[in-house]
């Protein structure tokens, strides 16, 4: 027998257990997700099932069985084992019971989230951050959860909502940072990072990436200001300043 060959099967059988135990927990559309959730009932409310939230919100719920968030939890479950709106809005009987009184039904709270999505989680408790723990945004800022789509995907969809609340980096730019065309997350890591401004690389490293090879980058004294005085690179962002476009110069400077 192929030892070393037969320990990596066993290790991932041994994964293969653990992964099928722990997702349950975030996909399971049954009562018994209830205790892995962030929010509190409202009291004395039961489970009602989808298809009497379908009654008035059939909409929402037609969008959202498209979702990845719909696909997880439609596989799960039968008959009053599969709940889906009442994964994130809590048991919903006393909102029916009320004719659709919103008080008595929760939102969507961004801690609920936090039960599936805990590497974002960790993100938020980074340095530079976008401000949800604190409070000042949530998840569904820049997700639609009932979307096809809740991830902002294409690099339309990504611009369009960053420029939303950043209506100043939008533009239109006489002389535009080519690089914008990808979507901002090409640079920026939006839930947290480690770097000022949310973004993805340290400067000069992350402009590095793709103008290396440029013959101006190349060019003697183009980054090594004051000669000896300063070996050391300088922030691009220094000289460059208008990163996003610029109306003036096409080196994207602001003077």
């Amino acid at each position: 027998m192929n030892w070393p060959r037969a320990r990596l099967a066993l290790a991932g059988l041994a994964t293969s257990a653990i992964l099928a135990a722990a997702i349950p927990s975030c996909q399971s559309g049954s009562p018994a997700h209830a205790p892995n959730s962030a929010w509190t009932p409202i009291p004395g409310a039961t489970y009602v099932g989808e298809e009497t939230c379908a009654s008035c919100h059939d909409a929402k719920v037609q969008s959202f069985a498209r979702t990845s968030h719909g696909h997880a939890m439609l596989s799960t479950g039968k008959g009053e084992d599969k709940i889906t709106c009442e994964n994130c809005h809590g048991p919903g009987s006393k909102h029916v019971d009320a004719e659709g009184d919103p008080r008595l039904i929760l939102k969507g709270d961004t801690n609920n989230c936090f039960v599936c999505h805990k590497d974002k989680k960790a993100e938020f408790s980074l340095q530079y951050r976008h401000p949800v723990k604190e409070g000042r945004m949530g998840c569904s800022s820049c997700h639609d959860l009932h979307a096809p789509e809740a991830k902002v995907s294409t690099s339309l969809r990504i611009n369009e909502t960053c420029t939303s609340c950043h209506q100043e980096k939008a533009g239109p730019w006489t002389f535009e940072h080519e690089a914008t065309r990808d979507g901002c997350i090409v640079c920026h890591k939006p839930h947290g990072s480690m770097n000022q401004k949310l973004l993805a690389e340290s400067e000069p490293h992350l402009c590095l990436k793709c103008h290396y090879n440029s013959d101006t980058y190349q060019r003697q004294g183009h980054y090594r200001h004051k000669g000896a005085l300063n070996p050391e690179p300088q922030d691009c962002a220094g000289c460059h300043q208008a990163v996003h476009g610029s109306n003036f110069s096409k080196e994207l400077r602001t003077e």
